[in-house]
């Protein structure tokens, strides 16, 4: 089944507590501690475009790239007002293919990684991303933590429901692959025949090692590498946070 298929059509009401306007103002401060002048960013994982708004707004030219078409649309009626200054383009980011070369600053945040489940997939996208930055360009991203997958939301079940929405989210800890399995299953009311119609997707999110990532990072010849806790400024990885950042310069 494929993901970010159905999920799209609620998806920014799930996520409507998230700070996005601070969440991009983090990654600009992670920018500035990298001493890299940065114009242009290419966003990896851009979904609906929320974090790419706020990058707009802060006067960086953005191209944004995620594999959900759906997810694209919503990003695309989002960003409408900012045609001159945003590109966005349908790819898996495992099968980049585009000219693009010196560019500035590469982002990969909301997980985009944790969706990549393979060690070698992982190895061959920071190599691309290496080769298509600027000399002195940085590239950042963020995973959910091992801690996060495993116990804040591994065997555990989520669910809600509002006035037109019902959803029930499952997850599924694999403590021998690190992978965690989410089934999610939502009813959204069809208000001119008063019933609920029912949709699936299910996700599955890897539960990398961010020290085995910045050995990948150093092996491929990136420096100033960083690992940040929970959009923490202070370099350090805790093992208990939610969220981890990784930064480096080519």
């Amino acid at each position: 089944m494929e993901q970010y298929t159905h999920l799209p059509m609620i998806y920014d009401r799930l996520m409507q507590d998230v700070d996005y306007n601070s969440w991009a103002k983090y990654l600009v401060d992670i920018i500035g501690i990298h001493n890299s002048s940065v114009n242009n960013i290419l966003e990896l994982g851009c979904g609906s475009g929320n974090i790419t708004k706020h990058l707009l707004d802060m006067g960086y030219e953005v191209v944004g790239i995620d594999i959900s078409e759906q997810m694209l649309e919503l990003a695309h009626e989002k960003l409408k007002d900012y045609e001159d200054k945003v590109i966005l383009m349908e790819q898996d980011i495992r099968e980049l293919d585009f000219e693009i070369y010196e560019i500035d600053c590469i982002l990969a945040v909301n997980d985009t990684f944790n969706y990549i489940l393979e060690d070698d997939e992982v190895k061959d996208i920071f190599n691309f991303i290496y080769s298509h930055l600027k000399e002195t360009g940085c590239f950042i991203f963020d995973i959910s933590s091992p801690y996060k997958l495993k116990t804040t939301l591994g065997n555990n079940t989520y669910g809600e429901s509002m006035e037109d929405l019902v959803y029930l989210w499952e997850n599924y800890f694999d403590d021998e692959h690190k992978e965690l399995t989410m089934d999610v299953n939502f009813f959204i009311k069809n208000e001119e025949k008063d019933t609920y119609m029912r949709f699936e997707e299910t996700h599955i999110q890897k539960a990398h090692d961010p020290l085995k990532l910045t050995r990948f990072l150093e092996d491929i010849g990136f420096k100033n590498i960083n690992v940040y806790s929970d959009f923490d400024i202070s370099p350090g990885y805790n093992n208990e946070c939610q969220r981890v950042f990784i930064s480096c310069n080519k």
